[in-house]
């Protein structure tokens, strides 16, 4: 890939997770705003209910109080207007209260409120259907106040009635309070939720970026690798398509390298298929009781051929039986490709080692080879798809690159772990554990 495309593809990458990011924030703030709005509002309603609940609790028993002092002063005398002048000597703690008549005359004002819409006879007629009434009126000015009214005797038969109120300055003041805390407070964790949205989407999308980023070069790889073998079947198939006078003999090395390249390339879809399944949770894997002990055994009995042929001796130790749960054909393929990657990396006339044993609940498996090592650089990419350490003999043995990807796989897919070990000049280890059945 040249420097100019890599470019831009990342500017493309960059734009792309910068909107993400940007959505996130936005719909983070969205559900926050709403959550917040909703629970600014409920503690605004529950707090104004409390305020004028209590408000209007108090009312009604400092009314109460002065209607009982009013009606003892009245019941005192003959004539009752005459005493309505001494009304002036109940204190009213507060709030403010009138005497009116049926008429709507008012009979004692001790506050001197100014009157304005008061009395309010709406209050008084509505003592006919209850004892009391309670409501809120707005008096000159604007100014609310609730009202409290009930009768001096009995409701029917009253001849005066006392309107007791108490202003609401105070508790509008309150919720205005309140409310001016709430949308600041809001408007404020809004604003801090921002950067901290911001900051945590930032962190959220380092993995998908990473996996992103892993896809292309996945992509980048499968294609590099898919055109090379195809690219050799076309070339080999053009020379024998300009030849058509000539016998499959005479181009017999053509016809096997198109063979040869369609096998590799047969694999290379197969691997990917393998790896794609497994991504997407596709791939099911039986569950029985698999001797691995006889499975690496009668593996390392195939690779024997192989080995020799090579000038290089194999030593199998797995005389200890090792029963574990999972997939026989996906163990059995875990363990070829172990011993294959041994073979193409250890050194002509070398020594290769495969040792199962139990530890501690474990089956353990290692396969270690006497070639030229690894660099400790290398060795957390192993197992990464398409990964080479040494990019020039990426086709040297007709490997396809994803041998160890599908070895951590099924190491996994059967709860177990893989590890890679490597000194420089002296070779490789390859450890796998699987748990043992218990018995």
């Amino acid at each position: 890939m040249s420097s100019g495309s890599s470019a831009g593809a990342a500017v493309n990458e960059g734009r792309l997770f910068r909107g993400i990011r940007w959505r996130l924030v936005g719909w983070n703030l969205l559900v926050l705003g709403v959550i917040l709005a909703c629970l600014g509002l409920g503690v605004f309603m529950l707090t104004a209910h409390r305020l004028r609940t209590e408000g209007d609790n108090l009312l009604r028993t400092r009314a109460e109080v002065l209607r009982r002092s009013v009606t003892l002063l009245i019941n005192r005398r003959d004539d009752p207007p005459g005493v309505l002048p001494l009304l002036t000597n109940i204190p009213a703690e507060g709030l403010f209260y009138l005497v009116v008549d049926r008429k709507g005359r008012v009979l004692a004002n001790p506050q001197g409120v100014k009157l304005g819409t008061l009395p309010n006879m709406e209050a008084v007629a509505a003592l006919g259907t209850g004892k009391s009434d309670l409501r809120t009126v707005n008096l000159e000015g604007g100014q609310a106040v609730r009202l409290y009214t009930v009768p001096l005797g009995q409701a029917r038969d009253a001849r005066f009635y006392l309107q007791v109120g108490r202003s609401l300055a105070a508790e509008q003041r309150a919720e205005s309070l309140l409310a001016l805390v709430l949308l600041g407070g809001g408007l404020a964790g809004l604003g801090l939720a921002a950067g901290g949205s911001y900051f945590l989407a930032g962190r959220a999308l380092v993995p998908i970026r990473r996996a992103f980023r892993r896809q292309q070069e996945f992509v980048a790889d499968a294609s590099h690798e898919l055109r090379t073998p195809l690219t050799l079947i076309r070339a080999n198939a053009e020379v024998l398509a300009r030849h058509p006078e000539q016998t499959i003999g005479h181009n017999a090395e053509l016809v096997g390298d198109i063979v040869t390249e369609t096998v590799h390339l047969g694999q290379l879809v197969s691997d990917l298929l393998t790896l794609a399944r497994a991504d997407a949770g596709q791939t099911v894997l039986s569950q029985e009781s698999v001797a691995l002990d006889q499975v690496v055994q009668d593996v390392g009995r195939r690779f024997v051929p192989l080995t020799e042929a090579r000038g290089q001796t194999l030593e199998v130790l797995a005389d200890q039986p090792c029963t574990v749960r999972g997939d026989p054909n996906r163990l059995h393929q875990l363990i070829v490709i172990l011993l294959d990657n041994a073979v193409k990396h250890g050194h002509a006339d070398g020594h290769i080692r495969a040792a199962l044993e139990p530890v501690r609940g474990q089956a353990r498996l290692t396969v270690s080879d006497d070639g030229p090592g690894i660099d400790p650089e290398h060795l957390p990419h192993l197992f990464e798809r398409f990964y080479r350490v040494d990019p020039a003999r990426s086709r040297e043995g007709g490997g396809t690159g994803l041998g160890l990807s599908i070895a951590r796989w099924i190491v996994r897919a059967h709860r177990g772990r893989i590890q890679a070990t490597s000194t420089p000049g002296l070779g490789t280890t390859f450890t796998v554990t699987v748990p043992l059945v218990r018995s």
